[in-house]
């Protein structure tokens, strides 16, 4: 796949409702891009950025802070007078409010997605820390790793260095140790996604991109994380900030 090739899609994804029955497990393939039906040129590959953070109480036990607001502004369990939720969001899905891990939602929004023509997705994560809401966010976008891949969807990982700021604003990570932190999850993704078939790859590596860089702002800390890799992924981060960190 070339680097022209990948195009993004910044939209929200399952605000339309399906019904469909569940296939059979089967194994893990190389992830390819579907063929475009009607044509006998190569297409672009659609990735849609997907955001992980949505929590209910009958997926995980409680309302996550992106349906109520980081201060509880809204309730979900109240209903409007419109006869909808009362939710931190302009819009309304129609499938009903989701949790981002349960495996009937994320089915039904890879399948919406596949049926528009979308290839895979590009899930928004913020590592592996123990810290605020990152390990929700990192059980969901584990979870839709393993649909992606079920239902012939590429993966890939949009990763928010601005994690790191705040562990480190909230005492949660010395200054001293950003690089050993980035290194160690550089190598968990690696070990856990890198290498697998269905993991996005262009120009033979790895697509990884950056929201950002938001705090790690110079090339040394990304180079000596990426060192201790088997190979370099290809580093995409914003249009505005890549230079900076030497991205691709």
């Amino acid at each position: 796949m070339k680097l022209s090739a990948i195009l993004p899609v910044l939209c929200c994804a399952g605000l339309l409702g399906c019904s469909v029955q569940r296939p059979a497990p089967r194994a893990m393939e190389a992830y390819q891009p579907a063929p475009f039906p009607g044509r006998d040129v190569e297409r672009k590959t659609l990735l849609m950025h997907y955001m992980p953070w949505y929590e209910t109480p009958a997926g995980r036990g409680q309302w996550g802070s992106h349906w109520t607001g980081h201060k509880k502004e809204h309730n979900p369990d109240v209903i409007g007078e419109d006869g909808l939720p009362d939710i931190w969001s302009h819009y309304h899905p129609l499938i009903g409010l989701y949790d981002s891990a349960d495996p009937d939602a994320l089915e039904c929004h890879l399948l919406q997605m596949k049926l528009a023509g979308v290839d895979g997705v590009i899930v928004d994560w913020y590592g592996i820390a123990p810290v605020a809401d990152y390990p929700p966010i990192h059980e969901a976008t584990k979870a839709m790793f393993d649909a992606a891949g079920h239902f012939g969807m590429g993966f890939s990982v949009c990763y928010e260095d601005r994690s790191i700021q705040l562990m480190v604003e909230w005492n949660q990570l010395p200054p001293d140790r950003t690089t050993n932190h980035l290194a160690d999850t550089m190598q968990w993704m690696q070990t856990n996604w890198f290498s697998e078939p269905w993991y996005v790859r262009v120009d033979g590596r790895p697509l990884l991109l950056n929201f950002g860089p938001i705090y790690l702002q110079s090339p040394e800390p990304w180079n000596a994380a990426f060192a201790g890799l088997p190979e370099r992924p290809m580093f995409l981060a914003l249009h505005h900030l890549w230079k900076r960190v030497d991205a691709d």
